[in-house]
């Protein structure tokens, strides 16, 4: 079963159990895969055929809601590390020439 029927299904039958708990922020089933659908309906209304969202996330509650929503068909996702050089930051963006991308919101 692929991840995001997965994460649907944990969804439906354990909505209230936690899915995400990173540093403390936690995130139930339910809240993961909603928010993961919201933001799946942002990113169907915001790209164009390239479909490519790259994410420099980090290790935030964030993160698992932007990875399931820009890997689900049809999007493709590039994982950015927000720890790396600017240079190198700005090369890997150029090269992948994403059509969004996802930062916490502080950056």
């Amino acid at each position: 079963m692929p991840v995001h029927d997965r994460v649907k299904h944990h969804a439906a039958n354990h909505p209230d159990l936690t899915a995400v708990d990173i540093e403390g922020n936690t995130l139930s089933w339910q809240q993961l895969w909603q928010r993961a659908q919201v933001l799946y309906q942002q990113l169907m209304s915001s790209t164009s055929e390239n479909r490519t969202v790259a994410i420099a996330i980090g290790n935030d509650i964030t993160f698992p809601v932007a990875w399931l929503a820009a890997t689900a068909q049809p999007f493709t996702a590039a994982i950015i590390d927000p720890q790396v050089p600017v240079e190198q930051r700005d090369d890997m963006l150029h090269r992948l020439a994403p059509d969004l991308l996802l930062l916490k919101a502080e950056d």
